[in-house]
């Protein structure tokens, strides 16, 4: 078997569709290990005759990455997120890659395309992420983190041009509940790490980032998107920081008790 998908997911039935329908015709199996989602995750997965759906409590991110990385069966690993697309000019790259041994590398990182707002982002500094989403098997590993753990390799690492699409969230709420969950869960690591924070970062560096979006980086070109994300921006950096600072005095009230 040469190739291989990889997706974990929990409650993604407004985005798994999509995401299969890109990948079913060209992939060997997509292997999803699900967190016991309460939608029609599973119902619309298992539609698909390549699928093999695992559920699974949740063991955090990067234990849940890796426990569906060691079900895949192929040569090569398309680790992917359920709200993410791969594109025509990508999906030609990856058959190049695994299926015509068109490949200088084994792990190869992709450009990503964020979509909000139902268009794609060119500025504020979403235009120019990638991530590591291609590789072989047993060619690195999960690194874990609280939040969006990642492949982590010592190989030389090639670089993909055609893009994923990221459409990063369905609606206003769901931004705000990704938001608060990623920033408690950062807060905790960050105290676990035992970083400090003062006042006076919490209040300002959250003006800092949504000026050097917004402003710097060209986010205000993006129209109305752009402020959405600055604004959006400056909630996230806030929360972060407070929350950590909160955390931090909480540690150290039961210290004294």
């Amino acid at each position: 078997m040469k190739l291989s998908v990889a997706i974990i997911t929990y409650n993604e039935a407004f985005n798994i569709k999509r995401t299969l329908e890109a990948i079913h015709d060209f992939v060997d199996e997509v292997v999803i290990v699900d967190s016991n989602s309460t939608d029609d995750t599973k119902l619309i997965s298992t539609k698909y005759s390549k699928v093999r759906f695992y559920s699974e409590d949740w063991k955090g991110d990067g234990l849940q990455k890796q426990s569906v990385i060691n079900k895949c069966k192929g040569e090569w690993i398309l680790l992917i997120d359920a709200d993410e697309v791969v594109s025509d000019k990508l999906k030609t790259v990856i058959k190049d890659i695994v299926y015509k041994n068109n490949n200088q590398f084994n792990v190869y990182k992709v450009r990503m395309v964020s979509y909000v707002l139902n268009k794609p982002i060119h500025f504020g500094g979403w235009s120019a992420t990638t991530k590591r989403i291609l590789f072989k098997k047993n060619s690195g590993h999960i690194k874990e983190k609280y939040v969006h753990a990642y492949w982590e390799t010592t190989q030389s690492i090639g670089h993909i041009k055609a893009p994923i699409n990221h459409y990063t969230y369905k609606n206003l709420e769901d931004h705000v509940a990704k938001m608060n969950s990623y920033t408690t869960n950062i807060a905790k690591s960050n105290a676990d790490t035992k970083k400090r924070i003062s006042l006076f970062k919490v209040f300002f560096a959250p003006i800092f980032q949504f000026v050097k979006m917004y402003i710097f980086r060209l986010g205000f070109l993006d129209g109305f998107r752009g402020f959405y994300l600055a604004i959006f921006c400056y909630f996230y950096f806030f929360l972060k920081y407070y929350k950590l600072y909160n955390e931090n005095k909480r540690r150290e009230y039961n210290t004294i008790l």
